[in-house]
Parts: C-alpha cells; structure tokens; sequence
C-alpha cells in the first residue's frame, strides 16, 4: 500500500534517529537534487518536493537548474564574477580587456551580450567592436547571406551553378516566357 510523504518520512526519522529536514538541507549543500533527496527517503522526488514546498520549507539546492540555464550563469559569472574572482578578458591590441571595457571602446552603442556573441560566432575582437548593429529590416536573412559572403571560402562560382530559372532555359528575370 502507498503510504504518504509525511508518513514515510515520519518513520525514517523513527528508523534512523535524524531529522529528515537536515537531511534534505545537507544533500542541498552538498550540491544535490530533488532526485537524489527522493532516493534516500525512497519518494517519488515530485511527491517529496510538493510535500517540502506545501509546508513552506526552502532548501538552498544549487544542482536543480536545466543546462540551459547553468550555462546562462555561466556566462554571466565570466562577465560578473562574485566578489574577489576576477573577470573573463579577452586580449585587443596587445592589452587585456574585460567584455564591458571592450562595450565601452566601440565607437557604436553595443551590449555585452552582443559582444559576447559576436566573438563566439568567430569574429575578431576589433570585428566584433567596430561592426554596427543592423537596423531591424536588416535583420534576419540579408544579415545571413552578408555574414556567409563576407566569410565565404571563395568567390567562384560552384560547378553546378544555374542562374535563376536556369533549368528551364531562361536567362533571368526579365527572359520570362517571351516566345521569339
């Protein structure tokens, strides 16, 4: 027979003489889940967290967040580092520079996100500051086709290029259906 969270945890503490709270809040700081904290109890993690949450208890878990989401903090501890770590710099003109000193260089008004991004799609540092923002109708597909133009490993023609509507046997557009 099923038996409830609280019962379960009731007989645990009985069991092992331990609270199941400092329990919770150890496998917490040590970096644990909810998954984990439901393997020891033998709960289905889902039951155990609705229980804790129903009773108002906050547990300090570090280790509950999507990949997603660790590597948004990641980022963004590179760039805002707790107190007495230092910030991630990237190297310009002989000089190391951290991502807000490299904003505050651009002659344009850019963000560090749209730094950061430029410089790990492969742009150069001096790129990545002295390049423009696109308005919004440049956005999108113009913005694509002028990123693989500029980086193109040749500008040569493939082989098996057709102009458009070549394979019909027109030239271009203004060769459309004329008869003659």
């Amino acid at each position: 027979m099923n038996q409830t969270a609280p019962v379960i945890l009731d007989n645990w503490e009985k069991e092992n003489g331990r609270c199941w709270v400092k329990e919770i809040e150890t496998i917490a700081n040590w970096g644990g889940t909810w998954r984990d904290a439901g393997e020891l109890f033998d709960i289905p993690s889902y039951r155990l967290k609705s229980f804790c949450n129903r009773r108002g208890f906050k547990f300090p878990w570090q280790g509950h967040k999507s990949p997603i989401q660790r590597d948004h903090q990641r980022r963004m501890t590179l760039d805002n580092p707790p107190p007495g770590k230092k910030p991630r710099t990237y190297e310009y003109n002989g000089d190391r520079y951290t991502l807000r000193q490299l904003v505050d260089m651009s002659p344009f008004e850019l963000s560090i996100t749209t730094i950061r991004f430029r410089i790990t799609r492969g742009l150069s540092i001096k790129e990545a500051i002295n390049t423009p923002k696109m308005e919004d109708w440049e956005k999108g597909r113009k913005g694509g086709l002028a990123t693989s133009r500029k980086y193109a490993k040749t500008t040569e023609r493939p082989e098996n290029y057709r102009p458009f509507n070549g394979s019909h046997g027109l030239s271009d557009r203004t060769d459309r259906g004329r008869v003659g």
